[in-house]
């Protein structure tokens, strides 16, 4: 019983100590990744959305302020290139530099603290 114990201990607070830190580095980069690219994809549909709005109204006050014409013209295309820029570059850096960051962190975090909570129940395994 005594030995089983030590062994148990040792065992487990090995064992949980290097799966909590790979399976807390794996679950977290994917998590992170996922988090980020849905964050990301989200943020650029409201970047796109946000561009587009900008844009109309942009163009509008432009319109009636230098023509109808070049207002129009000038305010679509500022408006289309401005969306798409602010959605896809802003929301993709965002989306993978803060899943890269929480993905990380959070493997750091889970992983250690994952491994002391597995070892005494490896131990009693």
């Amino acid at each position: 019983s005594i030995y089983g114990s030590i062994y148990g201990s040792i065992y487990g607070s090995l064992y949980g100590s290097l799966y909590g830190s790979i399976y807390g580095s794996i679950y977290g980069s994917i998590y992170g990744s996922l988090y980020g690219s849905i964050y990301g994809s989200i943020y650029s549909i409201y970047g796109s959305i946000y561009g587009s709005l900008y844009g109309s109204i942009y163009g509008s006050i432009y319109r009636s302020l230098y023509g109808s014409l070049y207002g129009s013209v000038y305010g679509s295309l500022y408006g289309s290139i401005y969306g798409s820029i602010n959605g896809s570059v802003y929301g993709s850096l965002y989306g993978s530099i803060y899943g890269s960051l929480y993905g990380s962190i959070y493997g750091s975090l889970y992983g250690p603290s994952m491994g002391p909570s597995m070892g005494p129940s490896m131990g009693h395994l």
